[in-house]
C-alpha cells in the first residue's frame, strides 16, 4: 500500500492493513473489532472498512466512487483497479465545498418555496379582494337604483354601512397579506396561546363585519384555560375559516356555522382539533 503525506499523518504505515493503521478499526464492523480486541488478530475472513469498495472495483474491474462521513468530515474517495492486484485509492477533503453546496441548495429550496408562497397570495389576495370589490360595487349599483325611492331603501338595510364593513375587511386582508409576508421573512416564534378569548374575539369581529347577514355560530368544546402553541396570526387563521365557512354557505341570508373543538394525541403529542 503506497501512502501520501495526509495518510501517513493520520497513521497509515506502509505494507500494513488500511483499516487497521489509517482507520484505527474505527469503521470496521463492531463483531470484526470485537474478535481483534478478543484475540489480537484479525478474522478468518479478514474484514475491511463499511465504506470500503475495493471488492466492488476488482469485481467489476470498474472505479468507484462514494462520499465518506468521518469525524465530521467529508472525503471524496475513489478504488480504481489497475490489475488484478493493484488499485489506486485516493480521498480528497472536500467538506468545506460541500457544506457550500448544501447551502447553496438550501437556499434554492427556500427561494423557490418564497416564490410559490408569493404567487399562492397573489392568487389568495386577487380572488379575495376582486370578491370585496365586486361587493361594494353590487352595492354602489343597487343604491344608485333605490336612492330616490326612499320606500325601497329600508328593504335593503343599510348599505352604506354595508359599504364600510367591505373596505373594512379590504383593509383587513391587505393587513394580513403584510403579516403573512414579514412572517416569511423572520422564524416563526410561538407561545403558549389560551384560545377562550382569541377565538371569542374573531367570532365577534366576524358577525361584525358581516351584519348583513344573519350569521348563527355554535362552538362546542370550547373551555377556558385551553391552550396552544401558537402566535399572533392565530386570531387571522381562525378569521380566514370563518370567512371560508361564509364564503362556501352561497347568498344565503342565514347562515348556521357550528364549531367542535376536541383533543387528538398522534405520535405521543397532545393537539387541539377544529373542525
Amino acid at each position: 500500500m503506497s501512502a501520501n503525506k495526509i495518510a501517513l499523518e493520520v497513521g497509515a504505515i506502509i505494507g500494513d492493513k488500511c483499516w487497521n493503521t489509517f482507520g484505527h478499526c474505527n469503521f470496521i464492523p463492531k463483531k470484526d473489532k470485537e474478535f481483534i480486541d478478543q484475540f489480537g488478530i484479525p478474522p478468518p475472513n479478514s474484514t475491511r472498512c463499511y465504506f470500503c469498495q475495493t471488492e466492488e472495483a476488482f469485481d467489476s474491474q470498474t472505479s468507484k466512487h462514494k462520499d465518506v462521513y468521518i469525524d465530521g468530515k467529508i472525503f471524496d474517495t475513489y478504488w480504481i483497479p489497475l490489475e488484478n492486484d493493484t488499485f489506486i485509492h485516493f480521498a480528497e477533503d472536500v467538506t468545506t465545498r460541500k457544506r457550500a453546496e448544501e447551502k447553496l441548495k438550501s437556499s434554492r429550496e427556500k427561494y423557490r418555496e418564497a416564490f410559490n408562497l408569493v404567487n399562492i397570495y397573489k392568487d389568495l389576495f386577487a380572488h379575495d379582494m376582486n370578491n370585496l370589490l365586486q361587493n361594494i360595487l353590487s352595492s354602489a349599483y343597487l343604491f344608485s337604483l333605490i336612492q330616490n325611492k326612499p320606500e325601497k331603501l329600508k328593504d335593503f338595510g343599510d348599505l352604506n354601512e354595508i359599504i364600510k364593513n367591505h373596505v373594512k375587511r379590504g383593509v383587513a386582508l391587505i393587513s394580513r397579506v403584510i403579516q403573512l409576508s414579514k412572517l416569511e421573512e423572520t422564524e416563526a416564534k410561538f407561545r403558549s396561546i389560551e384560545i377562550f378569548n382569541v377565538l371569542n374575539k374573531s367570532i365577534e369581529k366576524f358577525v361584525t363585519d358581516f351584519q348583513e347577514r344573519n350569521v348563527n355560530i355554535d362552538v362546542n368544546g370550547l373551555s377556558k384555560g385551553l391552550k396552544i402553541l401558537g402566535n399572533d396570526l392565530l386570531v387571522d387563521i381562525f378569521e380566514n375559516i370563518l370567512n371560508n365557512a361564509l364564503k362556501y354557505n352561497g347568498n344565503n341570508l342565514e347562515v348556521k356555522i357550528v364549531i367542535n373543538i376536541s383533543k387528538v394525541r398522534e405520535s405521543n403529542t397532545q393537539y387541539i382539533k377544529f373542525e
